[in-house]
């Protein structure tokens, strides 16, 4: 499978779970909710491997997580979406 599908993948999985998605700067990354960027950074060479992934906050220019199969980049990005709406949320009540 090339590149291409694979981030074709990730963003129709995203869309089916009414996210909002849009294309990156180049074929190889996502913007998911205007919030985070998922870009593939390992394209595997062998048939044992996967496409690996990591996910960067954009806001804060920060790289979240790395390492990230493609079958597992949804419930990740999920789960860090999560975390950070409440550490936002926990902010806005300190603030």
């Amino acid at each position: 499978m090339y590149f291409h599908q694979s981030v074709e993948n990730i963003a129709h999985e995203f869309k089916n779970i009414n996210l909002l998605v849009e294309n990156g700067k180049n074929g190889l990354s996502i913007i998911v909710e205007k919030q985070f960027e998922i870009i593939l950074t390992h394209y595997p060479l062998w048939n044992n491997e996967q496409f690996l992934y990591m996910v960067g906050h954009i806001e804060n220019k920060a790289m979240v997580k790395t390492h990230i199969p493609e079958n597992m980049i949804v419930d990740i990005l999920l789960e860090i979406k999560k975390d950070s709406y409440f550490l936002d949320s926990t902010e806005n009540l300190l603030n």
